[in-house]
């Protein structure tokens, strides 16, 4: 990581995961069904995606057991859409992740694991990059049959809800890895 991207990310405004989804929670238990009635336009991808940022940040958190932060980057056309951060041994830590989304059947029933590999694929060398996978569709996954050979990724995780109700998520990872873990962590919902 060269010492400009260090300054850009250092500028960005990070966000606790927990608190933030807390809230998240609470608005859209109280707002997002006025709205989605009246203008369900509102509801955008960017917003979507900072949803997905905070749960893989809050399951990280969780399966760490370390502090850690995240910021959106709106840097268009970067491979980089949010930047974790954590502290370790007094050194701030930056994480540069993407984002990929496996879309539900509805949008596209065609979507697979294997086509976002494949994607993946085309710059797969860039060691210092995190790839966060989120499943939005009703799956079973072996963990034997997610890994992805091949790349120098810093990570690859799978994440998404194990529960129709969406209280429960899981995380998989690193999927480049021989053994990776399968972990589960429960929806910050809003007191």
């Amino acid at each position: 990581m060269n010492d400009i991207q260090t300054r850009v990310w250092s500028k960005l405004k990070y966000k606790s995961p927990k608190p933030w989804l807390e809230e998240l929670d609470r608005l859209e238990k109280e707002v997002v069904p006025r709205v989605v009635r009246t203008r369900p336009r509102l509801l955008d991808n960017r917003a979507n995606w900072a949803r997905q940022a905070g749960i893989f940040t809050y399951g990280m958190e969780k399966l760490t057991s370390k502090r850690i932060s995240f910021a959106m980057n709106d840097v268009e056309d970067s491979e980089v859409d949010l930047v974790a951060l954590f502290a370790e041994d007094e050194i701030i830590n930056f994480v540069p992740v993407q984002l990929k989304e496996w879309v539900p059947e509805n949008i596209d029933q065609k979507h697979s694991l294997d086509k976002i590999y494949i994607k993946l694929r085309e710059y797969a060398l860039q060691s210092e990059l995190t790839v966060a996978i989120y499943v939005c569709r009703d799956v079973k996954l072996k963990i034997d049959e997610v890994r992805l050979h091949g790349t120098q990724f810093s990570g690859v995780w799978i994440f998404g809800a194990c529960s129709e109700d969406k209280k429960k998520w899981f995380l998989m990872g690193d999927v480049q890895k021989k053994e990776p873990k399968y972990f589960e962590f429960d929806y910050p919902i809003a007191s």
